[in-house]
């Protein structure tokens, strides 16, 4: 990498870790070693320009995983910060193709209640993500798996997130599918909203709340909000920082981020093609 090639230096005050790749399952060693020197080098994925990220004035970490073993081991690392962790557990085992090198639903399910326990169930997030109709995962079959996990979750998290799998706006992917396996599919309208009615009814139940990501229909009449993975609310709640606060206050939208989103602004310090769990439906590798 050369000085040349970087453009500016950014100062950002959340920190996603990460939607391009698996920081806490993969780079998390990584990620501690930048947070000790203070800065880190990113690039755009699209203009292929380096930016430097200095870490210095982060104020709070949002994190994504769907098996965060290494922040798990490293907890203590992150006592004296502000975070919450989106924990993806989907049920797919039935059909392993489509998330090909995640460990078993029962050692992630294990993680997850070990991780709530650690850090509090208030700053652990569970994702159903994303929903996908298939060869074996009928819309009856997704609704059952929903409840059965949400029985043994429902302790463990306040909230869960679901989204409906996107897979023809993203030409890599639709590609993918169609040679390795064409038997997975969008959801309807129609099935989004029997989905939506028995996933809202499900939470309803155990006194979850429920958010959809990035969801162009309207299911709040289904008890399922518009989603914001990096939520301001939440992020309130978790921390009284006068500097967090206040950008709090100003921030907006990420416009960055798919039209539907509901995110506020943060950095995202991911790069693409770097996760190893290689899920059929990913946008980033």
């Amino acid at each position: 990498m050369s000085l040349e090639n970087i453009t500016k230096e950014i100062k950002p005050i959340i920190i996603s870790a990460s939607r391009a790749t698996d920081i806490p399952a993969f780079y998390f060693y990584w990620f501690l070693e930048k947070i000790k020197i203070g800065h880190l080098y990113w690039k755009n994925p699209y203009n292929k320009f380096f930016y430097k990220i200095n870490l210095n004035k982060v104020k709070f970490f949002v994190f994504w995983s769907k098996f965060p073993i290494q922040l798990y081991k490293n907890i203590n690392c992150l006592v004296n910060y502000n975070f919450y962790i989106h924990y993806t557990i989907n049920d797919y085992e039935n059909e392993k193709i489509i998330e090909p090198n995640i460990p078993s639903l029962s050692e992630r399910i294990k993680l997850f209640k070990d991780l709530s326990n650690k850090v509090g169930k208030d700053r652990i997030i569970w994702r159903f993500d994303p929903i996908i109709i298939s060869k074996k995962n009928s819309l009856k079959v997704i609704v059952e798996k929903i409840y059965k996990l949400t029985k043994i979750l429902k302790d463990y998290t306040s909230i869960l997130i679901i989204s409906f799998v996107d897979i023809n706006n993203y030409l890599k992917v639709k590609r993918r599918i169609e040679k390795l396996y064409p038997y997975i599919r969008e959801p309807n309208f129609d099935e989004i909203r029997y989905l939506a009615k028995n996933i809202g009814q499900i939470c309803n139940s155990f006194n979850l709340e429920c958010y959809a990501c990035a969801e162009k229909f309207d299911l709040q009449k289904f008890n399922i909000k518009p989603g914001k993975c990096i939520n301001d609310d939440i992020i309130r709640k978790s921390s009284n920082d006068e500097v967090l606060i206040n950008f709090l206050k100003q921030t907006k939208k990420d416009k960055g981020q798919r039209k539907y989103c509901g995110c506020i602004e943060s950095k995202d310090i991911g790069f693409y093609n770097s996760c190893k769990f290689n899920c059929l439906y990913c946008y980033s590798y």
